[in-house]
């Protein structure tokens, strides 16, 4: 068998990531290696930065054991820190891995939280030590980052809990689906994206709410708004729009006021009172009424789906007769 390296670590944790300022570190190791003992050295850094952040030596330790590494603490903000183990025996091996260091534990539906969303999560929000600081710096990066298409094609779905039924009030999101490299999509997609990010990183336990109930026939004028990616500031009408919602405030990372006020990108906005007169000019029918009531919690799979709906589409057949548009529903 060829020489190699493994290794393990004990330490308080979630799955996938470590909380902040989290110290006791210990790492298990295993070297195939013609000696039985040799030098360990373990160095620590944070990604984010390109910072070494500590570094120990072991001498003639045995080619299997534990370490203890004394005086390591995670920083106290969130980032990815990455390890490099090094064994000098016979030969010299090494391996890498990287941890994630969160808030806290992630929430639903990020419990446990996927290596793919926190890739993302740490990377734009690394730095930050607060939950709100978090939230808005995500908020803010998905705008900057994230690319809205105008509003008809989506990488989410609606729930069909019965034939003829489908649940308006929970969306099926199918990260796989999303473009790689750029968060591409309408409303429900940056939304339950949001979600996920605040979420995987232990900010709080947000969750998605649209303008109003769907099905009703209910639509609305929105004022100037800059949507994130190219599309230009513009005003105009929708059938409804959602959101990121936690403890009665908003963050949004789908537009920026241009319009409404406060300007830019909604951020801990008061949903029924800043919010609401920052985004709606008047209903064409219906009112405001947020719903769910309490939000709801995003189902996330790893599906790889096409946006929907793709020109052609035949809905499936559970669907059909759902409402909305007759055989085929429409939305």
């Amino acid at each position: 068998m060829p020489p190699g390296l493994d290794t393990s670590r004990a330490i308080p944790t979630f799955s996938g990531c470590y909380k902040v300022g989290t110290g006791g570190f210990s790492l298990a190791y295993s070297v195939e290696d013609q000696v039985e003992f040799g030098t360990l050295v373990v160095v620590v850094w944070d990604e984010g930065a390109g910072e070494r952040i500590w570094q120990r030596t072991y001498d003639f330790v045995p080619r299997r054991g534990q370490v203890v590494l004394e005086g390591f603490v995670l920083p106290s903000y969130i980032t990815s820190v990455g390890f490099q183990v090094t064994w000098s025996g016979c030969g010299v091996i090494f391996t890498r891995f990287n941890v994630f260091v969160v808030l806290d534990a992630p929430k639903m539906p990020m419990d446990p939280a996927w290596v793919s969303v926190l890739r993302i999560s740490c990377q734009w929000a690394r730095g930050e030590s607060t939950p709100d600081g978090a939230a808005n710096t995500l908020t803010q990066r998905l705008w900057d980052e994230g690319e809205y298409n105008g509003g008809r094609l989506a990488y989410t779905r609606y729930i069909c809990t019965s034939p003829g039924n489908r649940d308006w009030n929970i969306n099926q999101n199918n990260l796989n689906g999303l473009p790689p490299g750029k968060p591409t999509g309408q409303c429900n997609d940056f939304a339950d994206f949001l979600v996920c990010l605040i979420t995987s990183v232990g900010a709080f336990d947000a969750v998605a709410q649209r303008t109003h109930p769907l099905g009703l026939g209910w639509w609305f004028h929105y004022k100037e708004i800059d949507s994130a990616g190219p599309l230009p500031p513009q005003e105009g009408d929708w059938n409804y729009h959602q959101f990121c919602v936690y403890g009665g405030n908003v963050w949004d990372g789908c537009l920026a006021f241009v319009a409404g006020s406060p300007q830019g990108v909604p951020k801990k906005l008061l949903r029924d009172a800043v919010y609401y007169n920052g985004l709606i000019a008047y209903y064409h029918y219906g009112q405001w009424l947020p719903t769910p009531a309490n939000g709801f919690v995003p189902i996330v799979t790893a599906q790889d789906l096409p946006p929907y709906p793709p020109l052609g589409y035949q809905e499936p057949a559970c669907n059909r007769g759902c409402g909305g548009g007759g055989p085929l529903c429409t939305w």
